[in-house]
């Protein structure tokens, strides 16, 4: 909670979110080379029409296939950048990370000791802790021979297989925190 940079570093550190990673850097490596070959693909199947490989009704139908898949291969690069900004932490938003650490981290770490002693510090983490996460949300993949499960089997069964913790924004928590302390102004009530 001090240093919630650290865990960004450590959360872009797992294997899982650099083979996301890799994964996705090829694929849009791959789609780029496909959407780089196609001119010199249009100036190949012009020229096949211009030897009489073939009609005017087979050339119309070739350039279209080579707009329906230049139309595919944009439309997944722009899916992949996508991703890959969301697995990537911009500049600022790490300053602002920084800036809420500074500022508040101290608080954190009074409630975290005062936690068991006292019930209105209990309370204030607790709220605290649910207005910085935005959303958990648990991956499942199905049982395997080599699992091991305490407890009752049961049939299709389904085990965590990763978890996501995603927080607000700073800007999220301020926002949040002006409307719990002041509530949120209407104009048009």
């Amino acid at each position: 909670m001090n240093n919630p940079q650290a865990t960004f570093e450590y959360q872009r550190s797992l294997d899982s979110s650099r083979l996301n990673i890799s994964r996705l850097t090829k694929q849009r490596k791959t789609y780029q080379g496909l959407l780089d070959s196609l001119p010199q693909r249009k100036i190949n199947i012009l020229k096949q029409h211009e030897l009489g490989a073939f009609d005017n009704l087979e050339l119309q139908i070739r350039l279209n296939d080579l707009k329906d898949t230049e139309t595919k291969c944009t439309t997944e690069i722009d899916k992949i950048d996508f991703e890959l900004s969301k697995e990537a932490m911009s500049k600022g938003y790490e300053a602002s990370l920084e800036l809420y650490a500074k500022k508040y981290g101290h608080t954190i770490d009074r409630l975290f000791t005062e936690a068991d002693k006292n019930e209105e510090a209990k309370k204030e983490l607790h709220d605290l802790i649910h207005m910085l996460i935005d959303r958990i949300i648990v991956y499942a993949r199905p049982k395997t021979q080599r699992d091991s499960i305490a407890g009752r089997k049961k049939e299709d069964q389904l085990i965590p297989d990763r978890v996501d913790i995603q927080l607000n924004l700073p800007q999220n928590l301020l926002q949040e925190l002006v409307t719990q302390k002041f509530g949120a102004r209407n104009d048009n009530l």
